[in-house]
């Protein structure tokens, strides 16, 4: 239902809340129904207190799970806690540096996003803040390419898999 309603659009964005391992049913997280779409993946990260070991478990278990993670966005929840505060700039530069991924947006505290009425110049701003966000979604998905006949067969013939029985030897 999700793919056919994704086709229909030019771009789909899915959000999830309460982070990767979120259940979705007794037996499957958010996670789970991830990898089964297989779309790139924007992690969203408020940078507070806790911030790295958020980012590096969640960028961990997406790439272990084989998805492809387009890129990272920091959100400033906290007032106080704004985009050019020491600990927020280490916590960004530390993140990247450590998981090898951009940095597609940060989104600094808009109090008006607060109220209900958070108004269109609000979301100008945050508009602006993930530009580069999406024009990284923007940007037509390359599917890898499948190998070769001429690969397999030099894969047959020159290489050995470990998990494979060595020639000669019995199962």
């Amino acid at each position: 239902e999700v793919r056919a309603e994704a086709a229909k659009a030019e771009v789909t964005l899915l959000e999830g809340s309460g982070g990767l391992m979120t259940p979705l049913s007794a037996t499957e997280t958010f996670l789970d129904f991830m990898v089964a779409l297989g779309y790139p993946v924007i992690l969203v990260i408020g940078n507070v207190l806790g911030a790295i070991n958020h980012a590096l478990l969640s960028l961990d278990a997406l790439k272990r799970a084989g998805l492809t993670v387009a890129g990272v966005v920091f959100t400033h929840p906290d007032a106080g806690y704004t985009e050019d505060h020491p600990v927020s700039l280490d916590n960004r530069e530390l993140i990247t540096r450590r998981s090898r991924t951009d940095i597609l947006g940060v989104v600094p505290h808009i109090q008006e996003l607060s109220r209900r009425d958070g108004g269109e110049k609000a979301w100008g701003k945050v508009a602006v803040c993930l530009e580069k966000a999406a024009t990284r979604l923007a940007a037509p998905c390359r599917e890898p390419e499948p190998a070769s006949e001429a690969v397999s067969a030099f894969d047959r013939e020159h290489l050995w898999h470990p998990y494979c029985p060595a020639p000669g030897m019995s199962e």
